[in-house]
């Protein structure tokens, strides 16, 4: 996420939202939670609070035990830093992202089934 060396602020509430590479980001630096989606592919990626990482597209993994194919949902590979990346449903990333993106004291600014985002209340970056 930060390959043009954004720097951002952790101590704010604010949800930052970031517009690169046809892409829209939304970062929520309260929680390190992270969501992600392609808009040319519909290809989401969120990461929640604890490190679990979820894809709604099959890809391969390279790790140092060698390569691993997420090609049905419900497979995962479990990382030496004890984060999980997974290969769930679309509709199942989107609920867990409802659910897990915002801290009970913030107000959830995020649609994650329309993707759609009230910019007055984030911090708004376009590359």
């Amino acid at each position: 996420m930060n390959r043009h060396n954004l720097k951002i602020n952790n101590e704010g509430h604010h949800i930052v939202f970031i517009e690169i590479d046809g892409a829209h980001t939304f970062y929520n630096p309260k929680n390190n939670s992270f969501f992600q989606v392609h808009l040319a592919s519909g290809d989401i990626t969120y990461k929640d609070s604890i490190g679990n990482i979820m894809i709604d597209y099959s890809t391969t993994i390279k790790t140092s035990e060698g390569n691993f194919w997420l090609e049905k949902i419900g497979s995962n590979v479990s990382c030496r830093n004890g984060d999980l990346l997974i290969f769930l449903d679309t509709k199942d990333i989107q609920e867990i992202a409802t659910k897990t993106f915002f801290e009970p004291d913030q107000d959830p600014i995020i649609d994650f089934y329309t993707y759609t985002i009230d910019k007055s209340r984030c911090l708004s970056i376009k590359i």
